[in-house]
């Protein structure tokens, strides 16, 4: 009897037991209907639904175990993706790309926190940031006008029309105007001036010291361009010259093409001439030539001075009353816009 009833509740429990294995799956089952809400059920590939609804979706506790969590992955990745592609096609009919890339960002697990999207990485690996975009045109226009620019540069200098003169009493000079101009002329960068003659004679009293000094002063820029050269005399460093006399005469020349090299520094060339008859005993004839470029650059390429005085002055002595200007040496500034070399030799037109 004992052993009949411990039989009779063992098959009890066993029944029981079924009982709740079926009410379990009954309530999985419910659960796995609910959770279907889509057309290809919880393991078909998901709808395009919004980032939103996934981040809802992944607060609710039915999405707590591992399989869960890892099919709410794949959704969000899906959602993300095709949210991504939408945002993208819509930006290039707008012709933003760039910004409409930039602006989209792709939310974290919880909804609030947003991190950078796989959109961001295709702007950083892409393209050029649009600042960049927008100085690429500028450098290649500058490079465009600069290459032009320098096709056009003339070989020679342009002889002009006009002649410099000037002088008190028996101070008498007169210069020529040259320049060396593009086809494409650019405004200036620079004035520019040097010391092209000095005359000094020191005198024994009673007799005046006289002093006269000229400059050569012209316009340049960095193409290579010069502009409105001539010859002055500087007023506050020249002697009246009341008794003693002074000519001199200034002419650019229309020099040969200059071999090779970086053209823009190519130089426009003077020749000088004249005669220093001071008061008194002394009586000096000199010529000499010097060159300019459009840097501010000068030298002094020839000059050279005869004593026709009655009584010679010392050797060496005319040199130092008639003397040719300083060298100036300027640094030559790379061609505007990055334009590279210029054409060689030849190809400019005059």
């Amino acid at each position: 009897m004992p052993e009949q009833k411990r039989t009779t509740e063992t098959q009890d429990e066993k029944l029981r037991r079924q009982e709740i294995k079926q009410e379990a799956a009954a309530r999985e089952a419910a659960r796995q209907a609910a959770f279907a809400g889509s057309a290809g059920g919880p393991l078909g590939p998901p709808d395009d639904i919004s980032i939103q609804a996934v981040a809802a979706r992944l607060g609710d506790r039915r999405f707590q175990s591992v399989q869960r969590q890892g099919m709410a992955a794949r959704i969000r990745r899906a959602s993300g993706n095709q949210s991504l592609q939408r945002a993208v096609a819509q930006a290039r009919q707008q012709g933003g790309v760039g910004d409409a890339i930039r602006a989209h960002r792709e939310p974290a697990a919880d909804g609030t926190t947003a991190k950078p999207g796989s959109a961001r990485v295709l702007q950083g690996e892409g393209s050029p940031a649009p600042s960049v975009q927008r100085a690429l045109p500028a450098l290649g226009a500058a490079a465009k006008v600069a290459g032009e620019v320098l096709a056009g540069l003339s070989a020679a200098a342009a002889i002009g029309s006009t002649v410099y003169s000037g002088g008190s009493d028996e101070l008498k000079y007169n210069s020529t105007t040259a320049d060396r101009l593009s086809a494409k002329t650019q405004p200036k960068k620079r004035d520019c001036k040097a010391v092209c003659l000095r005359i000094g004679f020191d005198a024994p009293w009673p007799r005046p010291n006289l002093d006269a000094v000229f400059h050569i002063i012209w316009q340049g820029n960095d193409y290579g361009e010069i502009g409105a050269a001539r010859v002055r005399v500087d007023l506050t460093k020249t002697s009246e010259f009341s008794y003693s006399s002074l000519v001199v005469s200034f002419t650019a020349v229309k020099n040969l093409i200059q071999p090779g090299g970086d053209k823009r520094t190519w130089q426009i060339e003077w020749d000088y001439e004249g005669n220093f008859n001071p008061l008194g005993t002394g009586e000096f004839w000199f010529q000499g030539s010097f060159a300019i470029d459009a840097f501010g650059n000068f030298v002094s390429t020839k000059h050279t001075v005869r004593d026709l005085s009655l009584i010679e002055q010392k050797k060496g002595d005319a040199a130092k009353i008639v003397q040719a200007g300083p060298r100036v040496s300027r640094p030559i500034p790379p061609v505007p816009g990055g334009a590279g070399a210029a054409p060689p030799a030849g190809a400019a037109a005059d």
